[in-house]
């Protein structure tokens, strides 16, 4: 929370939602205490931060940062500078309260590292078993759908036939890299009538953050 708090009083919030999850995507695991916390602001985030908004920015912000985790680092001086963007990169205004999102993935990692960088603006479901995606619905009632073919789980192909029970108005997010597979999931969605887009894995997180905050501004 500190970390999120501190790169959105700088960068505008898809950009150190981006970042933050960018950093994280570098550990496994998540650092778990203070001193983890601080070596992980000192290195994987004060770079992911370096490398979309230069040295000086990132200097800052691992500052900030680190003192208010006891890292010892002296603040920085007050520049006067203020957020460098209030505007979602793709023109999406946002609303409040989460977006119920369900992740169909073999493992929990995606949703704990959306989770990671996005806070409470998300509450992710995890779905390993395609099967049980009627008492998903039914219990869960999710806003969106991704699908993680980076981590498709066993059965995912047949997703797009048990995908009845979704309102009409929840659209699947088919996150990969452009394979064969993704691309014969999403002509099963579009025989099957449901509502999908493709989101390309090799442009980074970016595209997805945009799509979670288009799924909040739509209000559904």
């Amino acid at each position: 929370m500190v970390i999120r708090e501190v790169l959105e009083g700088t960068l505008a919030p898809e950009v150190a939602a981006a970042t933050l999850f960018t950093a994280l995507e570098s550990v496994d695991p998540d650092p778990s205490t203070r001193a983890e916390w601080a070596e992980f602001v000192r290195q994987p985030l004060r770079e992911a931060v370096r490398l979309r908004s230069g040295d000086e920015i990132a200097r800052d912000i691992a500052a900030r940062i680190l003192v208010i985790l006891g890292g010892h680092d002296e603040p920085p001086a007050e520049s006067g500078k203020k957020r460098r963007s209030q505007a979602p990169t793709s023109k999406f205004p946002t609303t409040d309260g989460p977006i119920r999102m369900l992740i169909v993935a073999a493992s929990p990692k995606l949703a704990r590292l959306l989770k990671g960088a996005l806070g409470s603006r998300i509450a992710p479901m995890i779905l390993n078993d395609p099967r049980r995606m009627g008492v998903f619905v039914d219990d869960f009632d999710p806003m969106l759908v991704l699908v993680d073919l980076t981590d498709p789980p066993r059965h995912v192909e047949s997703l797009p036939k048990l995908s009845k029970p979704l309102h009409e108005s929840v659209i699947t997010a088919i996150w990969d890299e452009g394979s064969e597979w993704g691309k014969s999931l999403t002509e099963a969605y579009e025989r099957e009538g449901r509502r999908w887009m493709w989101v390309d894995r090799r442009e980074g997180v970016d595209p997805l953050i945009d799509l979670i905050r288009a799924a909040q501004a739509s209000g559904k």
